[in-house]
């Protein structure tokens, strides 16, 4: 038991169990005091005349601890600085700490409730102090609705090709769950199988946040796609259609990526069924179709846009705590319930009385518990739709490693710094893979200097207008 409360402080007294100061003991308790020996009160004397000759020796230094939590505040960042507070980082030579996985905790039990092991709660409680070390994350919401999105383009500028960097790590994690999807030229597939190129301008980028496994996230990247460019509405949107023709292009589109997200998610499900396979991933993928961007995610991963310097939402995060979402969980017969973080609970109860799994996103791809014989974790996805304009810089894709340390503005500012530093190096601004590759590879090592303990998977879009 450790002393915390404080309640007067008297000279000389010290607590027999913990050996701290009265200052410092409770008064209350197991805890009993005892005068501190003439030899303790010497060396305490001795320590402090110490730290006063090393403190008036010591050059003069300020420190600011910087709260990016609220805009405005006064200790807020200033505009391009990533740190918001001291991170202490381990010493090199200390094994890695292995973490929960982000999406899943399980208890082989029956209980109600969960009981963690030994090894587990060794492993929780020194999270829990890497935690209490970092810095609280920014929290940027967007004001903005998906409609509010869609603005009249100007005539001024042209959108031209896109440019793509990735940056990938495992955090202090020992494995890495992640993958991703970069197709700079998307066609659709036409009757006879093959790329059919009309003119429009198309890309495609995805990431995959794999949890309990990485095989969902393996067979998405290397699917998706292709499933996706195989729909029928796809192929019929080019982003150039006038109203009223451009709300009916809008709808198959949307159609589209929902139906290539079910029929990815029965394919996962068919293998999981097959090998017993418990695993999953979140799915968040983007579409540019001439001067739109279509966004489509199921679970935690975020996409950010960057529109004037100003960090731009396009995406919610699929949480079991999101009100929405748990109103549709509830609805379908499931739990929600809070173990760390809220989570779909999947057994443990009287009508499932088999293993006990939470789960820490409300929307997925795999994760066959929390869909048969009940289905309480979605795999439909948000569907969101984003006129692209001339002060539009870059898109920012990543897995939730990224945003469990780090706000949406915080990200657009480290990004913009990264493109900055890189021009001023004289990369040209044509070279705009080397600039998204810079702008990723920052984000990535701002996210392990914050102390991320997930798998971390950047995609970083640059925007070049003509």
């Amino acid at each position: 038991m450790t002393c915390t409360k404080r309640r007067r402080r008297t000279p000389g007294i010290s607590c027999r169990y913990c050996k701290k100061p009265k200052r410092d003991a409770t008064l209350t308790g197991r805890h009993k005091l005892i005068p501190q020996s003439p030899e303790e009160k010497q060396r305490k004397s001795d320590k402090d005349e110490d730290d006063v000759a090393i403190q008036k020796s010591a050059p003069s230094q300020k420190t600011t601890f910087m709260d990016s939590r609220v805009p405005g505040s006064p200790g807020q960042a200033a505009k391009g600085t990533s740190m918001a507070g001291h991170v202490a980082r381990p010493r090199s030579s200390q094994k890695p700490i292995l973490s929960f996985s982000d999406e899943l905790d399980e208890d082989e039990g029956i209980s109600m409730s969960f009981s963690l092991s030994e090894t587990t709660n060794k492993r929780f409680k020194t999270e829990q102090m890497i935690s209490a070390m970092m810095p609280a994350p920014a929290t940027y919401s967007n004001p903005l609705s998906i409609a509010e999105y869609i603005v009249p383009s100007k005539a001024a500028a042209s959108l031209g090709q896109l440019s793509f960097g990735v940056s990938q790590a495992r955090g202090a994690r020992p494995y890495m769950e992640d993958r991703h999807t970069i197709v700079a030229n998307y066609s659709p597939t036409a009757t006879g199988g093959l790329p059919d190129s009309d003119g429009v301008l198309r890309s495609y980028a995805a990431v995959f946040d794999g949890h309990n496994g990485s095989q969902s996230a393996e067979e998405a990247a290397s699917r998706l796609h292709k499933v996706l460019a195989a729909e029928r509405g796809f192929a019929g949107c080019t982003g150039t259609a006038g109203a009223p023709a451009a709300e009916a292009e809008a709808a198959a589109m949307s159609g589209a990526l929902e139906s290539a997200f079910l029929a990815m998610d029965r394919e996962i499900l068919d293998r999981a069924r097959r090998e017993s396979g418990r695993d999953g991933c979140c799915v968040l993928v983007a579409v540019r179709i001439g001067d739109y961007l279509w966004t489509a995610h199921a679970g935690d991963s975020r996409a950010v846009l960057s529109r004037g310097g100003r960090s731009l939402r396009l995406t919610e995060d699929h949480k079991p705590g999101l009100e929405r979402e748990r109103q549709r969980v509830v609805g379908a017969g499931g739990r929600v319930e809070f173990q760390r973080c809220w989570r779909v609970i999947s057994g443990g109860n009287d009508d499932d009385p088999g293993r006990r799994t939470g789960l820490a996103v409300s929307r997925s791809f795999g994760d066959i518990e929390f869909k048969e014989p009940r289905l309480f974790v979605e795999r439909i996805p948000d569907v969101g739709r984003v006129q692209l304009l001339p002060e539009d810089s870059l898109i920012i894709m990543a897995s939730d490693g990224l945003w469990d340390v780090l706000g949406d503005q915080q990200a657009v500012d480290i990004a913009h710094e990264a493109v900055k530093a890189d021009l001023q190096k004289g990369v040209m601004a044509q070279a705009g893979d080397m600039l998204a590759k810079a702008a990723s590879s920052a984000l990535v090592f701002a996210a392990l200097k914050k102390g991320t303990l997930d798998n971390v998977t950047v995609v970083v879009i640059m925007l070049r207008w003509d």
